[in-house]
């Protein structure tokens, strides 16, 4: 094997290598988005809280006041979070100073709140992807490396390194 040809096989374990050292310590990303189960977890709280206020055991103050806490309760916390309680706050303020209706208000919440939890399941989705995109070749890597060091007919195990 020629140093052109060790240059060639050792490259893309370097870049790998280097992909992931920056992935590890978070050089390469932002924040975490949500997990898949998370998400589909807060779906099913939304759903919840809308079939109680449609079935008139709370307000729907009160179920949006739960459905904000719970988003709250979220750790890592959801990107972009903090835009959607400033802008609940300026719809309040809009109410308070009678700019929209109680309907109104309601309806330019909800269609926030609806497109802020569909891009949670977005960026959710996205990024599990990414995970499993990663392990794979992860796994893909570590596989290589195992068959370079199985030894060949002829070849002690330790070839290419002082035994």
């Amino acid at each position: 094997m020629t140093n052109r040809d060790k240059i060639k096989n050792g490259l893309p374990t370097v870049a790998f290598t280097l992909v992931w050292i920056l992935l590890s310590w978070g050089c390469a990303s932002g924040p975490i988005p949500p997990s898949e189960p998370t998400i589909a977890a807060l779906r099913t709280y939304h759903d919840e809280i809308l079939q109680r206020v449609a079935a008139g055991e709370i307000s729907p103050a009160q179920g949006r006041d739960l459905y904000y806490a719970r988003l709250a309760e979220v750790d890592p916390p959801l990107p972009g979070l903090d835009n959607l309680l400033e802008y609940r706050k300026q719809v309040r303020a809009n109410l308070a100073s009678g700019l929209v209706d109680e309907r109104q208000a309601y309806g330019q919440l909800s269609a926030r709140e609806s497109e802020t939890l569909t891009r949670w399941e977005e960026m959710a989705a996205q990024y599990a992807a990414e995970q499993r995109r990663l392990e794979r070749l992860q796994n893909e890597h570590e596989q290589g490396f195992r068959l370079q060091q199985m030894p060949v007919a002829g070849r002690p195990a330790c070839a290419g390194v002082g035994c």
